[in-house]
């Protein structure tokens, strides 16, 4: 590994930790040879080059508090296009995402421009989906697609989210 491209991937790694609120455990997904849906998110922002990255994180949970919320995936300039997460099917499931852009190389990258959208929806067993965050940096415009692999249309029950991050839970 390069300097430079471990420079990259700090730079990565601490604006995650920016956009993110607070700590988030790492989703587990379902067994193999337990009922199941895919769930496959895609790397899905465009405007990136030389100087401005690109990374996105999609978190996962039964609801849309941040104690229940696991990291199911990073994507980013130095990660795969896309990750298979396999979920409980039946049960509803919050889908959160934050896609930053970051400005500058290395040691001189700042998170510069990012969107968060978040939506419920429930899976259905043996089902695919895909899920794209789509986001322009030059149109500061974000949204979350949620499809069905088998017809290609959106996922009827989707409900957006008024969020902005994942929601604290009150205190008692």
């Amino acid at each position: 590994m390069t300097i430079r491209t471990a420079l990259v991937r700090a730079a990565a790694i601490a604006a995650l930790g920016l956009t993110t609120s607070g700590c988030v455990a790492k989703y587990v997904p379902v067994e193999a040879g337990q009922p199941a849906a895919e769930v496959t998110v895609h790397k899905s922002y465009s405007g990136t080059n030389l100087w401005i990255g690109g990374m996105q994180s999609y978190n996962l949970g039964p609801d849309e508090f941040c104690d229940t919320t696991k990291l199911g995936a990073v994507l980013s300039m130095l990660t795969e296009d896309s990750k298979a997460l396999r979920v409980a099917p039946g049960k509803p499931i919050v889908l959160s995402v934050t896609t930053t852009y970051m400005w500058g190389t290395g040691a001189y990258s700042s998170a510069s421009s990012t969107c968060f959208n978040a939506v419920r929806f429930t899976p259905e067993q043996d089902q695919q989906y895909d899920v794209r965050h789509t986001f322009d940096v030059d149109d500061k415009y974000c949204r979350l697609i949620i499809t069905d692999r088998a017809t290609g249309k959106r996922v009827r029950d989707a409900e957006p989210l008024p969020l902005s991050e994942c929601r604290k839970r009150a205190r008692r």
